[in-house]
């Protein structure tokens, strides 16, 4: 009995060892990106930012960054001065999502700190597009120098 056993395991895991299993393999990818400024008076800007993804698979959150140290062009110096954000919306399909920590469906988690911004939104796709519009304001969006006011963002 021992031995029929034994010959029946072998048998079995050569199975699994020889015969293919198939295999499939998620992907993404952003594939239209559009970036619309408003200038402002007050030296802020208005951004809205639409990013569209196809899923070629099931996914349920995208994560997205924005680096917020304040970078002078004109003499290439790092500072340590950030750029303030302000009035943060992230939509979908005419739908606001709900910014909370609890990982719902149609809501994002938001992380400022004085080197980025980290957004984590969840949602459901498998195999479709999606696009994201992210609406935010940059407080103070326009550097002013003695010769020129700039503004520069990556």
């Amino acid at each position: 009995m021992k031995k029929c056993f034994i010959l029946f395991f072998l048998i079995l895991t050569s199975w699994f060892l020889i015969l293919p299993r198939p295999v499939s393999a998620k992907d993404y990818s952003i594939t239209s990106v559009d970036f619309k400024f408003q200038l402002n008076e007050d030296g802020s800007a208005d951004v809205v930012e639409q990013r569209t993804y196809y899923f070629d698979g099931s996914y349920s959150w995208i994560d997205q960054w924005i680096p917020l140290k304040i970078k002078n062009q004109k003499s290439k110096i790092k500072n340590d001065k950030s750029y303030k954000i302000s009035n943060f919306e992230l939509w979908e399909k005419g739908k606001k999502y709900l910014q909370n920590n609890t990982m719902a469906k149609n809501t994002y988690e938001l992380t400022i700190t004085p080197e980025k911004l980290y957004l984590k939104a969840y949602y459901s796709a498998n195999y479709e597009s999606k696009t994201f519009t992210l609406k935010y304001k940059i407080d103070n969006a326009v550097t002013n120098h003695k010769d020129i006011a700039e503004f520069y963002w990556q």
